[in-house]
């Protein structure tokens, strides 16, 4: 993760956590986590708190006091679940650094981490989501004139915070494209989803259904329905749209790490397994068999540079700036190309001074340096480049690394390979681009995934209690007026498809969204979307909704035509 620092910032600079250099990654996710438990929490409680409060409220005792008394227990069950949780973390990582992990390491073990500020954090976010919660559930009911403006007036604040998001994604787009900015792009376009789900899910339940009176109905009583639908969209979004976006980043990093020591495709490199280029005689049979023309002659100095940003020190020297756009596979820009011409250096490894040029037989000089992103693959060889005319005029030492062709396709390097190997030769002189293979998805990747899934489907059941009891009575009201007894049944349908066409698709691309954004704008990040946990992603959406709505669909038949099913 510290790639881009200097040597000597590894030197003077303390450790850090894992937690401390990358807050997206853990502390961020755990308390929009907790923030969420709080509020579901509080769903499952205040009916109960209100039909209690509701009684006492009739005997005669103010309102102020048996609010304090809710906010009061929910605050008092809050706390301990978080503690209680929080001990349960720290007792399974305590044993894990006991029996686990002194087995898998080959280094000394980092000391226990200090988890109070933890501990806060968390409390805080879970009590604060739950008490802000049951106040606003506790509220008596509004005039309908009222309520309809604070509609309207949280419908505008929640469109503009969801545009100021969105914004915001493109100004870091725009301004930095490392991978801790997709890791924050990730959360920020999570958060940006879910203030637009209930915008989607309207245009959604707008929709005209078949010309029909369970049509007509469904799509009623679905929009007069709608903001439970949003809950429960809300919900599923949440708990699986993060864990996606995390995955798909992930993996992209383990599949950009790894294509980054590879050579660029489309370029074919003759390099001798010591490093240093291969006898002119390999060079015109390979040349002869496969037709193969025009090399990039890449040679290097017999010293390093100081100033790089980093873990490279090399100095690659070309004939010409042609040579190194070719390498590059882009044009060299016109700034980056006048210091070169003028005797200075290219630097490609990320640095903001000058570089020095330190040589095996010489004294250091500081060079004019121009500064420009280049391929991956060659700034994880050398920090920086030079023309063969500047080396020639400092009377450098130089040594030839390699010959490189580019515009090759599959067919020649299939017969460069055949022409090493008629002539004797190392087959590893020939290096080519060959795609990495998808990294495995640890187990306990596919295990953190699957709780959230867990806890997105126990969420989405309770949620979709209400709707189930809503739909038994208006069905028994149906039947009583002579319609059909699947009217029910067709209205929690349209409902759970609502839910469906929503929620399975804006996940998963709020899921690849950040990271493709993020690899389109840098040129050391691939795109890698591992389909088993997109898949897993989609599978516990649908099936999340198709067994809650299994259970709200217990007793929605009627069977009765009873006349006070219409009081």
């Amino acid at each position: 993760m510290n790639g881009s620092n200097s040597r000597s910032f590894y030197l003077s600079a303390s450790q850090r956590s894992l937690t401390q250099r990358t807050p997206g990654l853990f502390t961020y996710p755990s308390l929009g986590l907790m923030a969420l438990a709080g509020i579901v929490m509080v769903g499952m409680l205040m009916p109960v708190f209100r039909a209690e409060s509701g009684a006492i409220t009739k005997l005669g005792v103010a309102r102020l006091p048996i609010l304090l008394g809710v906010l009061s227990a929910i605050a008092m069950l809050v706390v301990s679940a978080v503690v209680l949780g929080f001990l349960g973390g720290v007792m399974l990582g305590w044993l894990a650094r006991l029996w686990v992990i002194p087995h898998l390491l080959t280094q000394p073990m980092s000391p226990f981490p200090p988890l109070g500020g933890v501990l806060l954090r968390l409390c805080v976010a879970a009590l604060a989501s739950a008490l802000m919660s049951a106040a606003v559930m506790s509220m008596p009911r509004r005039g309908h004139r009222a309520a309809r403006r604070a509609r309207r007036w949280t419908r505008s604040w929640r469109r503009a915070v969801a545009v100021g998001a969105v914004a915001w994604c493109l100004y870091r787009l725009a301004v930095v494209h490392s991978i801790e900015d997709a890791l924050v792009l990730g959360i920020v376009m999570t958060l940006a989803a879910l203030l637009i789900l209930p915008d989607a899910v309207q245009l959604v339940l707008r929709m005209p259904l078949p010309p029909s009176v369970n049509g007509t109905i469904a799509h009623r009583l679905a929009r007069a329905q709608a903001a439970r639908v949003t809950t429960v969209a809300m919900l599923l979004c949440g708990c699986l749209a993060l864990p996606c976006s995390l995955t798909v980043l992930v993996s992209s990093v383990q599949v950009s790490n790894a294509a980054q020591a590879l050579v660029p495709s489309g370029q074919l490199v003759l390099q001798d397994p010591s490093g240093e280029a291969p006898s002119a005689a390999m060079v015109r049979a390979v040349e002869k068999k496969s037709g193969v023309r025009g090399p990039v002659t890449v040679e290097s100095i017999h010293g390093m540079v100081d100033g790089s940003a980093s873990n490279c020190f090399g100095v690659m020297v070309v004939s010409s700036i042609d040579d190194l756009a070719r390498l590059n596979d882009a044009p060299i820009d016109g700034a980056a190309a006048k210091t070169l011409k003028a005797g200075g250096v290219l630097d490609i490894s990320g640095a903001t001074s000058n570089l020095t040029l330190v040589p095996d037989k010489g004294r250091p000089t500081t060079l004019p340096t121009a500064h420009m992103e280049f391929r991956p693959a060659w700034a994880q060889k050398y920090a920086a480049a030079m023309l063969a005319s500047t080396a020639a005029a400092m009377k450098l030492d130089l040594g030839k690394d390699a010959y490189v062709y580019t515009g090759v396709t599959d067919r020649q390097i299939t017969l460069t390979k055949s022409a090493v190997f008629s002539a004797g030769g190392d087959p590893r002189v020939v290096n080519y681009h060959v795609d990495p293979e998808p990294p495995p998805i640890p187990w306990e990747w596919w295990l953190a995934v699957g709780a959230l899934s867990v806890i997105a489907l126990l969420a989405t059941f309770v949620s979709t209690r209400a709707l189930g009891a809503d739909l038994r009575q208006h069905s028994a009201q149906f039947l009583a007026i002579g319609l059909p007894p699947a009217t029910g049944r067709w209205v929690l349908a349209s409902q759970l498809g609502v839910l469906t066409f929503t929620v399975v698709p804006l996940t998963i691309a709020v899921g690849i969204l950040p990271t493709a954004l993020v690899a389109a704008v840098n040129k050391g990040l691939e795109l890698s979307v591992p389909t088993g946990v997109m898949a897993l992603a989609a599978g516990v959406l649908v099936g999340a909704v198709a067994i809650s709505g299994a259970g709200a669909m217990v007793g929605v038949t009627a069977k009765e035509r009873t006349v006070d099913a219409l009081v």
